[in-house]
């Protein structure tokens, strides 16, 4: 690593390193290459925003401890349709060797038994993780810039093209945009006649017996009066939720963004951490009444026995996939902006022949987005639900050389043109009231709805 330079320098910087790195042939060694050089900090959501190319990438976990942005596409890996997650797993880990510091970024479809709608299909597919060319990382408080070349970009017509992406790339003004724009027409998909209609079917499945839970989604369309920045809509997401992980995907066309509140898995060589994360209370702009709803949740008969049903699944997951498992006494209580859900995280040490697609098969999808049993619900959820879930509620994330995090993409949108498509979920058990489970899913969208001038349940 070099000296900490001004961002506005990193460009020449960049291309001298560059330079140095093809002259020294003896060195230049095969496949992907690095050039990592220490810069000061960036708005990295305002640098994202400034840039002209339509592959962008960003991520922050909720505790501040990484983040990036990233521009471009140096290698591309998408998953094949018939590719269970463990064999594309496998397929990127000889990949992921050597490829410190830089990451893989991407993630997984919600489900593999129908191919991906059109919305979906554009960049996205059933999974698809991708080395950037360009990556700005902030770890630990440390930041760097990181450019990643591969043998065929390491020829003259290569360079050539590394050469105009670069001069492509803005550090002049990289302040993020204040989100803009008006709703024109919303439409639910399902509506709420249907709705109320696919609860009761579950409902009358979950009384027949077998299935104990099901999480029913929706997919709010919003189109605006202009086009919609995602960088620009996540930055504001942002600002107004620091607790969440944010990220942002964008191949080419549409960009999935969200700011999820859950993680699904972290790992650090051999050790491992996830979390149940299920049950939901509406929150209150009084003071007191919030107060009460909270300390009701965490007694709540039905919001307890669903968390409790998704933490017990995630425990019998990772038993047989680790040891020293460990996880809270009792559930706490987890405050967003317009919802408070129930929480119980888990610790544990892999064993030694365990892979990252062993973890994500046994976890993904967990029953707070899916329903119990798994195979049980994804049958239901295939009658009932019309609408493509893509992405929602799949794993996104990154992969590193010997470690990954992952997230659940829920509290998340599509973003395209003038479109945002948002999704949420509620989890059915027999309980359940189908305006009550309606209203739970606005409460979910809240702070993207609080953004559109849209009322917040």
């Amino acid at each position: 690593m070099n000296r900490v330079i001004d961002s506005k320098s990193v460009i020449t910087l960049l291309r001298e390193r560059l330079q140095q790195l093809v002259a020294s042939q003896d060195d230049l060694g095969q496949g992907i290459q690095i050039i990592s050089i220490e810069m000061g900090p960036v708005s990295l959501l305002g640098w994202l925003q400034s840039q002209s190319t339509k592959q962008r990438f960003y991520w922050d976990n909720r505790d501040g401890t990484l983040s990036f942005s990233a521009l471009g596409i140096c290698a591309d890996f998408s998953r094949n349709q018939a590719e269970s997650v463990s064999d594309y797993l496998a397929r990127l880990a000889p990949v992921r060797k050597g490829l410190s510091p830089m990451l893989l970024v991407g993630g997984l479809g919600f489900s593999d038994e129908s191919s991906p709608s059109s919305k979906w299909a554009d960049g996205f597919g059933n999974g698809r993780f991708v080395l950037p060319r360009l990556m700005i990382i902030q770890k630990d408080g440390g930041w760097a810039i990181h450019l990643a070349t591969s043998e065929t970009d390491r020829t003259e017509s290569g360079l050539q093209q590394i050469s105009v992406f670069l001069d492509s790339v803005n550090f002049e003004d990289v302040s993020p945009a204040v989100f803009s724009g008006h709703i024109v027409q919303r439409k639910d998909l399902p509506d709420r006649s249907d709705w109320v209609s696919g609860v009761e079917y579950a409902l009358s499945q979950i009384k027949a017996g077998g299935l104990q839970k099901v999480v029913l989604s929706r997919c709010s369309q919003f189109t605006f009066d202009r086009a919609v920045d995602a960088p620009g809509l996540l930055s504001v997401i942002r600002d107004l939720d620091q607790a969440a992980y944010h990220f942002c995907f964008q191949f080419g066309g549409a960009s999935f963004i969200g700011g999820t509140p859950e993680r699904l898995v972290c790992r650090e060589g051999r050790d491992i951490w996830t979390e149940a994360l299920a049950g939901t209370a509406k929150r209150s702009a009084d003071l007191d009444e919030d107060y009460r709803r909270g300390v009701a949740l965490l007694s709540a008969k039905k919001e307890g026995a669903e968390h409790e049903l998704v933490s017990r699944s995630i425990r019998n997951s990772l038993m047989p996939l680790t040891t020293d498992l460990t996880s809270q006494v009792a559930p706490e209580l987890v405050k967003l902006p317009h919802v408070f859900h129930l929480v119980d995280r888990f610790s544990g040490v892999l064993g030694s022949t365990v892979l990252d697609g062993d973890i994500l098969s046994e976890l993904h999808p967990t029953p707070a987005v899916a329903g119990y049993p798994k195979s049980d619900s994804l049958v239901l959820l295939s009658e009932i639900e019309s609408h493509d879930r893509g992405w929602y509620a799949g794993p996104v994330g990154w992969l590193g050389e010997n470690e990954m995090e992952c997230v659940v993409a829920i509290r998340s949108g599509l973003v395209s043109g003038d479109q945002v498509a948002l999704y949420s979920g509620a989890g059915i058990v027999s309980e359940s009231d189908p305006g009550e489970e309606w209203d739970e899913c606005e409460a979910k969208i809240g702070l993207f709805l609080s953004l559109f001038g849209e009322p917040v349940v």
